[in-house]
This record gives C-alpha cells, structure tokens and sequence, in this order.
C-alpha cells in the first residue's frame, strides 16, 4: 500500500497466506518511507494506519 502526505511517502508490504484462498489472512511484512525534503529511505516501524 501506498500512501503520501506532505510530510512523507510511505509504502507498506503485507504478504497473504494463500491467494488462492478466498479467506486468506494478510499479514505485515515491512514499510519503507522518505521523509519531505530528503532523498533518503528509511525503514518504517509500523504500516500506516
């Protein structure tokens, strides 16, 4: 998921258990953001809410 505000981009990543099944659960893996006004990645310790 992708989300942008002025003060930062941020992209989450989630993994799904079985896309194949229709009632598969989804689950965190890892977020990334850059901050406004720099160039540098940084990893995130939570997704967005």
């Amino acid at each position: 998921m992708l989300d942008a505000t002025e003060q930062r981009t941020q992209m989450d990543y989630f993994t799904i258990s079985d896309r194949t099944d229709p009632n598969a659960a989804a689950s965190w893996a890892r977020s990334y953001r850059t901050r406004s006004g720099t160039q540098r990645v940084e990893r995130a310790d939570r997704p967005v809410r």
